[in-house]
């Protein structure tokens, strides 16, 4: 429905979403991308926090009553940059909850190469960063409190849970992979307080 009733924007980034999933994930032939770390992550960072991003805007863009030029948008930067930082994580997390069946079948993510504990503490570091970031922008450059709260309260949240993690657990680790999908898509919610 996007692809026949949207703007050329939205057209654009579904396409190309779909592209890139597809190579991600298919059978085909010198595909299937998930199995080779930098370009798995490649794939995840441009659709999630890039395409998506700036094609959504753009949809929006041309899609409103009086459509506008694309212009500059401080919200879609910064959706960007949090966005970004988010999607490393999330294409370094997404093997934690299968290390023994990625290292059975021969496939080396760094979870594998470098273990679980490793990948873990240093996601939720960089989780914790980026929403520290994200307060000291709204507050700061923004002086949006309600935006800076939201953040503050979802990044005080997953550093709380990794506590509780179990690492010898698969159901604690996609317990806690799931978490981090959800203040994912709570982003969303939050950035219309921008």
């Amino acid at each position: 429905m996007g692809y026949f009733y949207g703007t050329k924007a939205l057209q654009l980034t579904l396409t190309v979403s779909a592209a890139l999933g597809t190579a991600y994930s298919t059978d085909l032939p010198g595909l299937r991308w998930k199995k080779y770390p930098v370009l798995a992550a490649g794939c995840i960072l441009s659709v999630r926090s890039v395409i998506v991003q700036v094609g959504f805007f753009s949809h929006l863009q041309e899609a409103l009553p009086s459509p506008k030029p694309w212009e500059h948008c401080d919200a879609i930067t910064f959706s960007v940059a949090f966005i970004f930082a988010f999607s490393v994580v999330i294409a370094f997390f997404k093997d934690l909850p299968d290390v023994a069946g990625d290292a059975a079948a021969g496939v080396r993510t760094l979870a594998v190469r470098v273990g679980i504990g490793n990948i873990f503490n240093g996601c939720v570091s960089a989780l914790a960063l980026n929403y520290a970031g994200a307060v000291v922008y709204c507050v700061f450059l923004k002086q949006n409190w309600p935006c800076a709260i939201a953040h503050g309260l979802l990044g005080i949240t997953l550093v709380n849970k990794a506590g509780d993690v179990d690492l010898g657990s698969e159901v604690d680790i996609k317990k806690f992979y799931m978490l981090i999908w959800k203040c994912f898509y709570a982003e969303y919610l939050i950035l219309l307080l921008l």
